[in-house]
């Protein structure tokens, strides 16, 4: 009730403005979302859903950037569909000051970060959309197919949902109003993928119309998508360093067990070798019904089905070489290894009696989102009223199962000189079954569901006064749940009878790890039965002398959360004459409240029983913001903003449940006090026009955040025992900061053939710091690059377009939680990737093209800090595509 009172409220102020803003002739009609950028008048847009070519999206992305009071950078329709992009994480990597975060699996972008951070909000036509019981959508979902048009709001204004520290993506689906008569368009391809050897099809399609009706136009657009894709990436992994006392006589005082530091040697875990295979098949409908009477009024109905079903198949080798498995622990040969010029940290060597353990997973997924909204605008004078309601609802379901048989080598030879680190199994034959015994089954399933229910209203006036140019205000609510339920068991085989052997229960894997790129030998082992483990898991289990039903719905990893969310906001939009210069922008303040009620379990501190806990708070975040651009010419624009932004966090590291260990006296769990990111953000750019498209910027920008999350481990007193217990915090403050550089041209002034040339670039640079409380150090943030740059470039002349891109982004680290023996990060080494493509025009509506993904085959690397102490090497597949597109 409260929020009705809300939205009434807020139309009765709107009432009683409304005399002083009606003075005056109407304004033109606004289209715009809240917060979108105005398009400038006569500026050319893709009408038709017709392939205009990669200069006309490019035009249609400038101008927005023009012309927004926001720091904006967009991707348009067709830029998605001329380069090999599945989805919409990887349209954006080339946007400047976004990084992508690819697969580890399929290769394929699923995430991104802006600037640095990937705590960012995503939505759709401006309203909020997630994944499960997630904060956010992994952009690697939303096909690009579907798509209209991304936006990447870097600096954010007070009618937008709450913008995440690093910006906000926003994707536009195509509209009714995009289209000028009848049009259908269907795009087939086929894509050959090189390292799994498989052709995979992809259909995408749209239908849509607009007819007159009354003073108006009834439009009605509907397209859909259907995607499948068989995967493999080969992965060679080294865990983390371990300072090893008893593994060899480095003293030379006769023993290995006495803990001697002078027998210190730093030495891999485990050395793993994987092959992981897998199908993933996507189904996407979205549509819209809109009726539209040009400055009056417009009504809309929007929805979204988006599905995602997928199997993996992971089998991998690992050799334990920390490890006390089957009765044996691995030694050092004396004499028989060496080590770095630190005198510490292993190079080359044998080890003798080495555990070695074969594993196959299982992963199967099944994830739904859907969303529908309705809403209105209607104009009246210089009033304009908007409003918003939608529901969206997200299921996230994960299966695993997993077998693990394993035995032991009598000697293991591994060598971390080499380019690919060298292995060698000795004295045991991997293909005998005869070296294998049953070890471990296990099985979790984490399904979880979201949803959300949200509505808002905003009002708008427009005014002839100096400086003020409109007033803007408005409300949102919302109510948010998300749940979790699941079970998570394994249980050790070793010594349990049962009624098959192993040798009944495994096969032999591929045997062409890396596709034969590097010197490596043992590339073929006997695994689980990938097909037995996921169709008759029931019967393994009863062969082992286990129930079907096993496991139990575990209690201590269900959560169910009910949040409720309100918004308020004000906003000024100005405009001013400052002599032949121009200044525009706007002036914003938002609140923001949340109140959280959630309950879980936790493990009781007297019985080590299971007992409810409940959680309720509230918090609310004043959040203002300033955008101003002044056109100093019409070419040339400056750009300041400031804002301030918080980043709420997730569900799970908010969880109530925690579980404690009576043994060991440590405990986990969630934080419910955990409090959001805060950041103070500036921003600052100055753009030269000088085409249509061509252009060239260069901007800064400063984030002073407050409350950075870090993983900490503190004691706890419960029932008079003190406990260790490790949790998120809010932490010390962090600092990001850098700047970005971007150009653009299309180079039509050239002689003859040449005049289709055109380029694209930009550079972003990134300085971060924070300060581990827990190591007691400065550190940068875990998945930053420094230095990142995109550059494209484009031929576009007559029938036939063209684009060849790179993509680089500088190593990084990838966690900064101790690493090993040196407590040292593990570091993602610099990755970069090209991609390429060709469209040929054979008729005005039917078009060919062909791209590929990754030309040179790159595989990516790690390493614990220092390069030269390895850590994990990756092969993804390389992509071939080949399709036509057809317009009517």
């Amino acid at each position: 009730m409260r929020g009705v009172r809300w939205l009434i409220g807020t139309a009765a102020l709107a009432i009683a403005v409304q005399a002083q803003a009606q003075q005056g002739a109407a304004p033109q009609e606004r289209q715009t979302e809240p917060g979108a950028a105005a398009t400038p008048d006569g500026a050319p847009r893709d009408g038709d859903i017709i392939v205009l070519g990669t200069r006309a999206s490019d035009r249609s992305a400038q101008d927005t950037k023009r012309e927004s009071d926001q720091i904006v950078d967009s991707v348009v329709a067709e830029d998605i569909g001329a380069l090999p992009d599945f989805n919409v994480a990887e349209s954006l990597q080339r946007v400047p000051g976004i990084a992508l975060d690819r697969n580890e699996f399929t290769g394929e972008g699923s995430g991104v970060s802006v600037r640095g951070l990937n705590q960012i909000t995503t939505s759709l036509a401006g309203r909020s959309i997630f994944s499960g019981a997630g904060r956010s959508l992994n952009l690697g979902e939303i096909p690009a197919g579907l798509v209209g048009r991304v936006d990447v709001y870097k600096s954010p204004q007070a009618d937008q949902i709450e913008s995440g520290l690093g910006g906000t993506v926003d994707v536009k689906l195509r509209s009714p109003a995009d289209l000028k008569k009848f049009t259908a368009s269907v795009t087939a391809r086929g894509i050959y993928r090189r390292l799994s050897d498989s052709v995979n099809p992809s259909f995408s399609g749209l239908i849509g119309n607009n007819w007159r009706v009354g003073g108006g136009k009834l439009g009605v657009l509907i397209s859909g998508l259907y995607d499948k894709r068989d995967f493999r990436t080969d992965r060679l992994a080294i865990d983390p360093y371990a300072d090893r006392r008893n593994l060899v006589d480095r003293s030379g005082d006769g023993r290995t067990n006495n803990n001697n530091a002078a027998d210190s040697i730093y030495v891999p875990t485990t050395l793993t070798t994987r092959y992981s295979l897998g199908t993933f098949e996507r189904w996407a409908l979205g549509g819209r019904i809109q009726y539209k009477e040009a400055g009056k009024l417009e009504i809309y109905a929007d929805g979204l089905y988006n599905k995602y079903n997928g199997t993996q198949d992971h089998s991998f080798i690992a050799a334990r070489l920390n490890t006390a498995l089957y009765g044996a622990r691995a030694t050092l040969a004396p004499g028989a290894y060496t080590v770095r010029p630190d005198n510490l940290t292993f190079e080359t060597g044998t080890f003798r009696n080495v555990p070695f353990q074969s594993t196959t997973y299982l992963v199967d997924e099944s994830n739904y989102v859907w969303q529908g909204a309705v809403g209105f605008k209607l104009y009246s004078g210089r009033l304009r009223a908007e409003g918003d309601a939608s529901i969206i609802r997200s299921n996230k379901g994960e299966v695993r199962r997993d077998l693990t048989t394993g035995g032991i080598a009598p000697s293991f030879y591994m060598d971390l000189t080499r380019k690919t680190p060298f292995y060698d199994y000795q004295g045991v034959d991997l293909l005998n079954p005869a070296a294998y015994r049953a070890d471990r089954i296990s099985t979790y399933h984490y399904p979880n569901v979201g949803e959300e229910r949200a509505g808002r209203l905003d009002i708008t006036a427009d005014f002839d006064l100096p400086i003020l140019e409109a007033l803007q205000w408005g409300v949102r609510i919302s109510r948010r749940t998300a749940d979790r339920t699941g079970y998570d068991e394994g249980v050790s085989l070793i010594g349990r009878p049962a009624t098959r052997t192993p040798g009944s229960i495994i096969e032999a894997t591929p045997d062409d790890l890396f596709a034969g790129q590097f010197d490596l030998t043992d590339t073929a082992w006997l695994r689980p039965q990938p097909e037995l483990i996921r169709n008759q898991f029931g019967e393994l289990l009863q062969a082992y002398g286990l129930p079907e039903d096993f496991p139990p719905i575990e209690p201590l990893l269900a959560y169910s959360f009910r949040e409720q969310g309100r918004a308020a906001y004000v906003m000024a939009k100005i405009r001013q004459e400052i002599g032949s210069m121009r200044l525009t922008g706007n002036v914003g303040l938002r609140y923001s409240s949340i109140k959280q009620n959630a309950n879980g379990y936790r493990t009781a501190p007297t019985t080590g029983a299971f007992e409810p806990v409940l959680i309720d708070r509230s918090y609310g975040n004043w959040l203002p913001s300033i955008n101003l651009a002044l056109r100093v010419t019409p070419d040339l624009v400056v750009r300041g903003a400031y804002s301030k932004v918080v980043s709420r966090p997730a569900f799970v590291d908010l969880s109530p449940t925690r579980t404690l260990d009576y043994d060991t006296l440590e405990g986990s769990g969630g934080n419910p006090e955990l409090m959001p990111y805060k950041a103070n953000q500036y921003d600052a750019t100055v753009e030269w026009y000088f085409g249509r498209p061509g252009f060239v910027y260069a901007g800064y920008f400063k984030k002073d955040i407050d409350g950075y999350y870090q993983r900490v481990s503190r004691p706890e007193l419960i029932a008079g025992q003190t406990f260790q217990i490790e949790q998120l915090v809010n932490a010390d403050a962090a600092k990001v900061d850098g700047f970005e550089f971007g150009y653009q041209q299309q180079y039509d002034f050239l002689p003859g053939l040449l005049r289709g040339l055109g380029a694209r670039f930009s550079f972003t640079h990134i300085n971060s710091s924070r300060y581990n409380s827990v190591l007691q150090r400065s550190e940068p943030l875990s998945g930053l690059s420094r230095n990142l740059y995109n550059a494209t470039g484009t031929y576009e002349l007559g029938k036939f377009r063209a684009r060849i891109a790179y993509n680089w982004r500088e190593g990084y680290p990838i966690n900064l939680n101790p690493g090993g023996a040196l407590a040292l990060p593990r570091i993602r080494r610099s990755f970069g990737i090209w991609d390429a493509s060709a469209t040929y025009q054979l008729r005005k509506n039917i078009a060919i093209f062909a791209d590929v993904s990754n030309i040179t085959n790159q595989r990516g690397s790690e390493y614990y800090s220092v390069q030269d102490r390895p850590g994990a090497f990756f092969l993804s597949d390389q992509t071939f595509g080949l399709g036509v597109r057809a317009n009517f």
